[in-house]
């Protein structure tokens, strides 16, 4: 009985197309496109495009923290006003543009098997213009309704940080400014329109007058948010080519905030002291060391030790 001996495979060159295996295709659409060299900016060009750049970078970052802030003040604003219609009234149309900027998704609506729309709970827009347009209506209607009220100088806020990612500097710089002469000094979201006011001058070029708006932010040491006013002040100082004034910043900040203390711009600062002043980032240690006979933190040890 003779055994039966496994057939050759066929090679693949003679199998039927239809059962070949596919292979991935290169999608060439994600090919990145050399852009043509265009003219040239003078200094003072570079100098105001490396601000704006360096302001919409932040940008994220204050409207996170303002749309955050504005939530907590929307709920506690609603709680405390639920019986008076008006103010009720104006602190849901603040919420609605909070909610579409703050929660608001861009995307797709999903569909089940059955071919039912499912209703997320979150506001979901087509585009992102389509977001921005719900809470720029929503502000609209609010300044329409209830001109003046709280929620709608609370709402120049929302509205500076987007004319601010749309790159209209000029307009979010007005809208600041017009939250600021509204909002009392104790309106507790009243430094981030101190912050905002002067991220859209630095982004504009005004550099002098965004170093004097950083200082009114920085008030007097211990005060809140202090240690992001000190980064904006080094930051912009070294803008103005005015290195010594920004390393002594820079310097303040760094016995204020020691590094081994949790601070907002701890980071940043250090990084530039590594490069102007390492002696710097050990001095706050030494004094640790002699109040307390131990060190505030092995790593920040001077080298040798």
């Amino acid at each position: 009985m003779s055994e039966d001996k496994p057939e050759a495979s066929e090679p693949d060159s003679e199998k039927d197309p239809a059962e070949r295996m596919d292979l991935p295709t290169w999608n060439r659409s994600r090919t990145k496109k050399r852009r043509t060299k265009g003219p040239e900016d003078d200094a003072f060009q570079k100098s105001v495009r490396s601000a704006g750049r360096g302001a919409a970078r932040r940008i994220p970052i204050v409207l996170l923290g303002t749309v955050v802030g504005i939530g907590l003040i929307v709920g506690g604003a609603f709680w405390f006003n639920q019986r008076n219609e008006e103010a009720a009234t104006a602190t849901r149309l603040l919420s609605k543009a909070v909610a579409a900027e703050a929660r608001g998704q861009v995307g797709a609506p999903q569909v089940g098997p059955d071919g039912a729309v499912y209703e997320p709970p979150i506001p979901m827009f087509d585009t992102d213009e389509a977001r921005a347009r719900r809470v720029t209506e929503s502000l609209e209607k609010l300044a329409a309704e209830e001109h003046g009220s709280t929620a709608d100088i609370t709402g120049e806020l929302v509205r500076g940080a987007l004319e601010m990612r749309a790159g209209d500097h000029a307009a979010a710089e007005a809208t600041y400014r017009r939250f600021l002469a509204g909002a009392r000094e104790d309106h507790p979201l009243h430094f981030q329109g101190r912050e905002g006011l002067g991220l859209t001058l630095e982004a504009q070029g005004k550099l002098e007058e965004a170093l004097q708006e950083f200082r009114l932010l920085a008030a007097d040491k211990g005060a809140f948010y202090r240690d992001m006013a000190l980064w904006h002040q080094g930051r912009v100082l070294e803008a103005l080519e005015r290195g010594d004034e920004a390393l002594a910043v820079y310097r303040t900040y760094n016995e204020e905030y020691p590094q081994s203390d949790v601070s907002l711009a701890k980071e940043q600062v250090r990084e530039r002291l590594l490069e102007l002043d390492p002696e710097a980032l050990k001095k706050p240690v030494e004094a640790v060391e002699e109040a307390s006979g131990e060190l505030a933190s092995p790593a920040d040890a001077p080298e040798g030790s």
